[in-house]
């Protein structure tokens, strides 16, 4: 049975006009658009904890998705569902060709309803993280792919305290911990919310142990899997094609380890080189490419099979410089990132876009300053070496001191706004996604931010747009 929620008419609280505030100081053709859309959050509208953001083009409505499942209570003391919010606009441009946001009109609160027939994970075991359109629009009405959405759900969304069957469990959802090991996961769901179907990736993304690294190291245990937190935060589909793109968020544990031992001794044809960590950076995400054509929930097609596995490399040793200055710490060894990447933006079947966020503080002032940084990336899809299959990053990825991952360039980072409009230094930015073409052909490209669910002074969901030339992705 679907359950929908009709949230009352939002309150027009701004109406953009168009006009251009700032470009990128970048080369790239970028421009922000004056002001913000804010969706303010009440116990009776209650939108929180938004991950990702993806334009339905059948719908003509934005689709929010909440990772406020009830792993932690949130602001209002309450165990989340999984769910997603359509936001619809009846007239995205006016007749001058500028964005308008006075026809966004109400908020629709879809939650994910839970299938005898399809393999689930309890509320609390589930963190709903990007979401991929599984279906386009084509002519005469009809459709590629599949009805619905696609659903990333990390794994390890609850803490390792176990007060599972106990009643305990009723107050403290915060310590559940599942009875069954938990992989990360896809989850099929049509646009009522209904599940539909759950598909699993492979067992070398699932965390091997609870245990602490003390215990994992004295009983020889080799951790492998994401990291706690750090799974599948970005998905998308290419349109016109059944093909998806996944990122995990961080590396994989096992990645990791083999990334940073290979690097410190390299050897070529007997001659050993010693790779000092400027010449490689920080170990890479992977970038899963997989077919929806290879997935029928309940045939014994459940699990999904890697098409290609690429390095994804969140280097974010430039934007740590810039952000200490900002911050005027002196000792870049005195600033610590909480860095992530938060979703992807398919373009073609070439290119996509790619969010990276940082989380910066410091500990060098004693003011404990904090500064949030975002930069999204255009990357060249496939053009890293390709491990399809290796459960460890192998030999054939290194090039003496160098390392073959994903080439990409920079779209603009939120530091050449400062200022200028958006609270980027504040805003935790989770999500992207292109909405409808300007009338001249331009892209609307639209970030959101995740309020933080649990956080009593959390902000404001915040709607940021951005017009980007066409031209960029003619090649």
């Amino acid at each position: 049975m679907k359950t929908i929620k009709k949230i009352l008419p939002l309150s027009l609280l701004m109406a953009i006009s168009g006009a251009v505030l700032g470009e990128s100081e970048s080369n790239h053709k970028i421009e922000l658009i004056e002001g913000e859309f804010p969706i303010r959050s009440t116990p009776e509208k209650p939108v929180l904890g938004i991950s990702s953001i993806r334009y339905d083009e059948k719908l003509n409505s934005l689709i929010l998705l909440s990772d406020d499942t009830g792993t932690i209570r949130n602001q209002y003391w309450e165990s989340g569902k999984a769910r997603f919010y359509k936001l619809a606009n009846s007239e995205w441009f006016d007749e001058k060709g500028n964005l308008n946001t006075s026809s966004f009109n109400l908020v629709e609160q879809v939650e994910i309803q839970p299938n005898d027939s399809v393999a689930w994970i309890n509320h609390g075991h589930v963190d709903t993280e990007s979401l991929a359109i599984a279906d386009d629009l084509v002519s005469k009405g009809n459709s590629i792919g599949r009805e619905g959405y696609f659903i990333a759900s990390e794994n390890g969304a609850t803490y390792p305290v176990t007060f599972t069957n106990s009643s305990l469990s009723s107050y403290f959802p915060e310590f559940h911990r599942p009875e069954y090991f938990v992989q990360p996961k896809i989850l099929h769901v049509n646009r009522a919310g209904e599940l539909l179907g759950s598909y699993q990736f492979p067992e070398y993304y699932s965390d091997n142990a609870y245990s602490p690294d003390w215990l994992s190291n004295s009983l020889g245990w080799k951790k492998q899997g994401i990291l706690r937190n750090k799974g599948i935060e970005s998905l998308d589909r290419i349109k016109g094609t059944n093909n998806y793109i996944a990122i995990t968020e961080g590396p994989l544990q096992q990645d990791s380890r083999v990334w940073k031992k290979t690097h410190k001794d390299v050897s070529e044809n007997d001659i050993k080189y010693t790779c000092a960590e400027e010449d490689y950076g920080p170990a890479p995400s992977r970038l899963i490419e997989f077919s929806g054509d290879d997935l029928s929930y309940g045939s014994g097609k459940d699990q999904i099979l890697p098409k290609g596995e690429y390095l994804y490399q969140h280097d974010d040793r430039e934007i740590k410089e810039i952000v200490k200055q900002k911050m005027g710490v002196v000792d870049i060894k005195n600033i610590k990132n909480r860095k992530g990447i938060t979703d992807v933006q398919v373009v073609n079947d070439k290119y996509a876009l790619v969010l990276e966020r940082n989380f910066i503080s410091e500990k060098e002032t004693g003011e404990n300053k904090k500064y949030s940084a975002t930069e999204v990336y255009k990357v060249k899809l496939r053009s890293s070496i390709d491990i399809a299959g290796s459960a460890e990053i192998h030999d054939g990825v290194f090039e003496y001191c160098g390392n073959k991952v994903l080439e990409k360039e920079l779209l603009f980072r939120s530091t050449d706004y400062e200022g200028r409009n958006a609270s980027f230094d504040t805003l935790n930015i989770e999500g992207l996604t292109f909405g409808p073409d300007f009338p001249d052909g331009s892209k609307l490209l639209i970030l959101v931010n995740d309020n933080g669910a649990n956080d009593e002074d959390a902000p404001n969901t915040y709607l940021i747009f951005f017009k980007v030339s066409k031209s960029l992705f003619n090649d």
